[in-house]
Formats: C-alpha cells, sequence, structure tokens
C-alpha cells in the first residue's frame, strides 16, 4: 500500500509492504527417491496395501541384505515440512524543495522478518527399520527473525551558468542496522501413530542440544558526488563514498572508494545535426573503486560453552576466531561503451567492455583441527576479468495509433578471468582436493575439478585426461603429465580439461501489445561452457553391488564392455572388479549449450474500459506469469530430483484508485 501526500515544496511517501509466505512440502520427500525405484516393481501388493520394500538384494552368504524401500509406502505417513515466512517493511520517504535548485530528502526503511520450519519424520518411516524405539521418528523446529532500519538523508544543489555549464552536488549519508538471532532442537524418540508434537518424543537427538545465535551488523556511508556538463554534450560525474561496516576487522571498518566517469553525446554536435538516420549516439568511460561487504568475519574473537556443567561451572571453548586486520575486499573496474539509437529510435544498441580487479579478496584458509576453528579469513590474492557485453532491441512493429507494437531484444555477453598472487599459500588446499584418492568416496569427490592457482581461472576444471575403454581388458586407459598411456590414476597428472565458463552466454526475448493485450517472453542460452555429466558418472559407472537395486541409466547395461574386443564408451561392467570404482576423468566433462526458457508473462490492462471510472478506479491491470518453461542442453542428465525445478506459476492484479 502506498500512500502520498502533496502540498507545496513538499511531499512525502509511505509504502507498506506484508509478505506472509506459506509452504508445505509433504511427506512425498525428494523425486530422487521415486526415480531410483525401478519402474517394474508394483508400489502396492495383490490386495491392495502398500508394502514398505520393494526389493532385498544379498550380496553374499553372510552379507546384510540391502533393501529397496518403498518411496510411495513412506509418502503414506504423517511426516510433514512446513515453512511459514512473514516480511513487513514500511518505507518512509520525505522530499523538500527548499528553493528552486536546492531540496533536501531523506528516508527511513523499516522492516521486521520471522520465519518458522517445522518437520517431521514418522517413526514408521522405512529409515529407522530396525533402530531402537527411542530413535524412531525425528522432530525439528528452526526459528529466526531479524530487525532492520536504513535512515538515509542528502543534500542536492544543481545550478546552470548561461544555459550551457550545468553543475549538480549531491552530500548523502546512510546508517544501517541489522539484528537476527535464531533458535532451533532436534527431539527423536515418538511413539508409532501419534502426531508430531515434540512433547511425545523421548529426548534431544544424541549428540544434538538446543541451538541459538545472534547477531547485530551494522553499517554507515558517507558520500558526495558531483556532475558536470557542457550543454549536454560532454559530461563529467565524479563520486567519492567512505563506508563503513562491522563485517571487517575493527582496524580496517572503514573504506574509501571513488569513481570518475566521462561521456560525449555525438548528436548534439552540430555537424551531427543534418544526421536524420541517427536518432542517439553517446560515448562514455568510467574508473571506478568498490567494495564488497559479503563476508562474515569477526570484529573480536568469540567464546561458546560446552552443554553441561559441573561444581566448577560451565566450560568455554574458542568457537570464532577474529582477523581484527582483515580489509575490505576491493573491486578496481574500468569500462568503455557507446549508446546508439537509429530508425527515429526503432533500434537501439548499447556495447560495454571492462575489465574488473578484486584486490584483494577474502579468502577463508582451512585451520588445523587444533586450532579449535574450521577457517580464518585472510586478505589473499587477485582475480582479474575480462569481458564484453553486447544490448539491442528492435522495434519490429509501431503502429501508434492502433495501439500494436512487438518489440525483439537481445543480449550476448563473455568474459574470461584468472588468478594471483596466491603463491604457495593454498598449496595445502590445492593438495587437500587432489589428494591420491584411494576410497571410494574420495575418488567421486567433484571439489577435485577446482583448484586455486596464480594463471588460473576459476571456471577451470582439472582432471586425468582419459583415452577412453581398452577393448582388450576393459579397463579405462589415462594419460599422465608427461603424455604417457597408463591404467593407473594419479591425482597429480590432472590438467586443465575445459572451462565452465561459455565461450558466449546472454538472453534474448520478445514483447508483443496488441492495444489492452501484453504478451512478454524470455529466453536464456550460452554456447561453449562444459560441465560434468554427473549422471554418466553416478548411474553408469560408480554402481556399487549394493545399488544395484536402485534404478540405474540403460546405458550401465547395454554401452559398457563386457567381452574382450567390445569397444564401448564405459569401462567393465563386472561389479565384483575393483576397477568398478571409477574416478573422475576427461570423460565425464562435456560441453554444456543450453536454451533456456526463462519467463513468460500475458497481461490486459482495463484502463481504457469506460467500467472503470465507475468503480473509482484510474488503472487496473491483470496479469499471468510462468517460469522455467523448457530446458534444452548438449548434456543429457537429470534435473530436478533432488532439489525441484521451480516452475512457478503467479497470477497478479494491479489498481490504483
Amino acid at each position: 500500500m502506498r500512500l502520498q501526500y502533496r502540498k507545496g515544496k513538499i511531499n512525502v511517501q509511505n509504502y507498506l509492504s506484508i509478505a506472509v509466505t506459506n509452504g508445505h512440502d509433504g511427506p512425498w520427500g525428494d523425486f530422487k527417491n521415486f526415480a531410483n525405484a525401478n519402474p517394474y516393481y508394483e508400489m502396492r501388493n495383490a490386495d491392495g496395501t502398500i508394502p514398505d520394500e520393494l526389493d532385498s538384494f544379498r550380496e553374499n552368504v553372510g552379507y546384510a541384505a540391502n533393501t529397496a524401500s518403498n518411496p510411495y509406502y513412506n509418502a503414506m505417513l504423517a511426516s510433514k515440512n512446513d515453512v511459514r515466512n512473514y516480511l513487513l517493511t514500511n518505507n518512509t520517504a520525505f522530499d523538500w524543495s527548499i528553493l528552486k535548485n536546492l531540496r533536501w530528502s531523506g528516508s527511513l526503511q523499516l522492516s521486521s522478518s520471522t520465519g518458522e520450519n517445522v518437520s517431521f519424520k514418522d517413526p514408521k518411516h522405512t529409515d529407522y527399520k530396525g533402530k531402537d524405539y527411542t530413535q524412531q521418528g525425528e522432530y525439528t523446529s528452526n526459528n529466526n527473525s531479524s530487525w532492520r532500519y536504513n535512515l538515509n538523508t542528502s543534500l542536492n544543489y544543481s545550478i546552470s551558468i548561461h544555459e550551457a555549464h550545468n553543475f549538480t552536488f549531491i552530500g548523502r549519508t546512510a546508517i544501517e542496522s541489522t539484528q537476527s538471532n535464531s533458535e532451533a532442537y532436534t527431539v527423536t524418540g515418538f511413539p508409532k501413530g501419534v502426531e508430531g508434537i515434540p512433547s511425545y518424543s523421548y529426548s534431544y537427538k544424541e549428540g544434538s542440544r538446543p541451538v541459538y545465535a545472534e547477531s547485530v551488523r551494522r553499517s554507515a556511508s558517507f558520500l558526495i558526488a558531483a556532475n558536470y556538463n557542457y550543454k549536454y554534450r560532454y559530461l563529467i560525474d565524479f563520486n567519492y563514498n567512505a563506508d563503513g561496516s562491522t563485517a571487517f576487522g575493527r582496524n580496517q571498518k572503514f573504506q574509501n572508494f571513488w569513481s570518475l566517469g566521462l561521456g560525449w553525446n555525438i548528436k548534439r554536435e552540430s555537424f551531427a545535426q543534418h544526421w536524420n538516420w541517427l536518432h542517439n549516439l553517446k560515448l562514455r568511460a568510467s574508473y571506478g573503486v568498490n567494495g564488497n561487504q559479503n563476508v562474515n568475519n569477526l570484529s573480536t574473537n568469540v567464546y561458546s560453552y560446552f552443554p553441561g556443567n559441573d561444581i566448577f561451572g560451565a566450560a568455554s571453548y574458542l568457537s570464532g576466531y577474529a582477523n581484527p586486520n582483515l580489509r575490505w575486499q576491493v573491486v578496481t573496474k574500468t569500462s568503455a561503451g557507446v549508446d546508439a539509437s537509429v530508425l527515429q529510435g526503432r533500434l537501439n544498441l548499447t556495447l560495454d567492455v571492462y575489465q574488473t580487479d578484486t584486490d584483494p579478496m577474502v579468502v577463508n584458509l582451512e585451520q588445523k583441527l587444533s586450532s579449535g576453528v574450521a577457517n580464518y579469513p585472510v586478505n589473499l590474492g587477485y582475480i582479474k576479468v575480462k569481458g564484453i557485453e553486447f544490448m539491442t532491441n528492435a522495434q519490429i512493429i509501431r503502429n501508434i495509433p492502433k495501439d500494436i507494437h512487438l518489440t525483439l531484444r537481445l543480449n550476448a555477453r563473455a568474459n574470461q578471468s584468472h588468478y594471483g598472487g596466491f603463491f604457495q599459500a593454498l598449496a595445502n588446499l590445492n593438495q587437500q582436493y587432489k589428494q591420491d584418492q584411494t576410497t571410494y568416496e574420495q575418488m567421486k569427490n567433484i571439489n577435485s575439478l577446482v583448484q586455486y592457482r596464480d594463471g588460473g581461472s576459476p571456471n577451470d576444471m582439472w582432471a586425468v585426461r582419459s583415452l577412453g575403454i581398452d577393448p582388450a581388458s576393459g579397463r579405462e586407459v589415462f594419460l599422465t603429465k608427461d603424455g604417457v598411456p597408463t591404467f593407473d590414476y594419479k591425482a597429480d597428472d590432472r590438467v586443465v580439461i575445459a572451462s565452465r565458463n561459455p565461450a558466449i552466454s546472454g538472453y534474448f526475448g520478445f514483447t508483443f501489445r496488441l492495444k489492452s493485450f501484453t504478451a512478454n517472453f524470455n529466453f536464456g542460452y550460452s554456447l561453449g561452457g562444459y560441465d560434468i555429466n554427473q549422471a554418466l558418472f553416478q548411474k553408469v559407472e560408480n554402481i556399487t553391488a549394493s545399488s544395484v537395486i536402485y534404478n540405474q541409466d540403460r546405458r550401465a547395461l547395454y554401452d559398457r564392455w563386457q567381452k574382450p574386443g567390445d569397444v564401448s564408451k564405459f569401462k567393465n561392467i563386472n561389479l565384483t572388479q575393483n576397477s568398478t570404482t571409477t574416478p573422475i576423468s576427461s570423460r565425464f566433462i562435456q560441453k554444456n549449450n543450453y536454451f533456456h526458457g526463462e519467463s513468460a508473462k500475458i497481461s490486459w490492462n482495463f484502463t481504457k474500459t469506460p467500467w472503470i471510472k465507475i468503480v473509482h478506479l484510474s488503472d487496473l491491470q491483470v496479469h499471468a506469469s510462468y517460469s522455467d518453461l523448457f530446458h534444452i542442453s548438449t548434456i543429457k542428465r537429470e534435473r530436478g530430483i533432488e532439489y525441484p525445478n521451480a516452475r512457478s506459476f503467479t497470477i497478479g492484479l494491479t489498481a490504483v484508485f
């Protein structure tokens, strides 16, 4: 709800927003549970009852049986996962035109939010089969709340001299504070047949206890800005900003930033006045320094208490180690661009080239267990990004008398990035990622694709090169770092195989309007990037003897090597051999070109209909939108089996009285 009051030189606005979200996941769980169930299983018995097991498989005599649970049985239980969120925001803005060219404005934003998440897993769930009654069933409650205020005020002064020299000066200051807290607990051991009420539980979950956390984060900023233009031909912008935040060390809370921009409006030059084909042409360049506050550093050490106490009282331990000298993550950006408009504004083009330098970065270094903390934030290294971006929109149809319009838009971008300044500081982390992988879980470690090295890119994918499957033995042939074929996999032989960063990506779409009807469609695309195909990696190979009871990729049966002489893409199908454990190699890294349907929206505007005035409305619009229309990719893989593809459908109404 928006309210506005105007009188003379004073303008006051108040905007109130209340959002309530209720989510009910229900007992069905991840779709992965159903995708893993083999399609030939019966989800009901002949008498109509629902079995709790689909199949049972014993690898060898004396081994425990591997059981495939029935997800339909679990879905019929009284499990739940409910989310309730409330958000209230009130923004009051004040504007006073003191003089013709002097204006004072200010705003106060207040927001309060609460969130509740309650989950309950029924004690009859198959996950608890064979467990003690004190461990059957689980109830978890997680509540959080926050309170935030933002207060800012600014003074604007503008003057024009001889209608040629135009100056604007701005002074602005702002303060912000966010206070949040959260509490959670998990209880277990429920009688069968009861609802998820925590008082029915046996005890807190073993090894857990109620947790509580609170945090306060504050920031302040001071800005001065100046703008000058000469007859709107030549433009100069300058900004200077001092930002302070408690997210950084106590010795480095404030950081100074500044930027400078230049522009040349060629269309306003006398020699371009007769260029009728040109509607607008502007050249611009800028250089600026900015900061990033997305850091959760501690200004002081934090101590927590062990659960329980004795005759000496409660014992404490160091749970957070502060870095008082942690500096801001500073980003320097240089850019140049051109804006052009031709054919009386029906074709608009924008081109930008840029380079960003983030120096220093903030890196969370993992610490030894003896230190008592998991990681420690430090300023280390830098990252450089060079890119280009192109945007255009064209009004293919612009029939103003009949109110028929068709506009096409296209965006294309490409960039490259690389690290520097690490030296050997992250050698231990790199070594951990590329350690000799001897266990099954280590060989499937996706982090092994990552390396932090000077000259490398954050998008590089590191893996051992593969020459394919040996037709004689069915074993994979690797290539060492020196180019020698071998059957032995060594993590030290990893090289850069490809980059996740696409050669070009962007979006395109169109908007069609016919009088009161409007339709808007948006699509995304990406070309030249690579990614790992985990469906091949986990459901064609790396199938263990215990997982054959689950639904796997058909290529695991038909396209894997079975006998000498077979030419295949996938290794030996024999589950009893050690070769069944497959490490990540270049075989599973594939080109990731995709075309994605982002969103569609249609709307109808009733403003010009006669009955609008009768009901005391000045504007009325209804709309419906749909997101995540489709996804077409060169990688054939599973999507949305663990985290759903949220195809959101929204209906909205906007009314102005």
